[in-house]
């Protein structure tokens, strides 16, 4: 437990100095039960923990993806087709969810 929440708190500094993420770190911390957003082409995206793991664009009701494990959140998440693994590179501004 312990480690784990040294882990946590290792990538919680790297998140609040503006550290970029590497696609797994980010995972690991919404493992933790962090809620995190991040922008993508100027879009804004966020993931919350109201019903498992759910990924959504801002200011859209529709379009919410929800998924039961991490597993399937981390290796399906996807922004118009493209797995968010993929594009991972090209995210910018990760973040806690305001």
């Amino acid at each position: 437990m312990k480690d784990m929440t040294n882990r946590c708190n290792e990538l919680m500094k790297k998140v609040e100095n503006k550290q970029k993420l590497t696609y797994n770190e980010f995972i690991e911390i919404i493992s933790y039960g962090l809620e995190m957003q991040f922008y993508y082409k100027k879009r804004k995206f966020g993931i919350t923990h109201f019903a498992g793991y759910e990924f959504y664009e801002w200011e859209k009701e529709e379009g919410y993806q929800n998924y039961d494990t991490i597993e399937d959140f981390s290796n399906k998440i996807n922004i118009e087709g493209l797995l968010v693994k993929d594009i991972w590179d090209n995210v910018s501004r990760v973040n806690f969810a305001d």
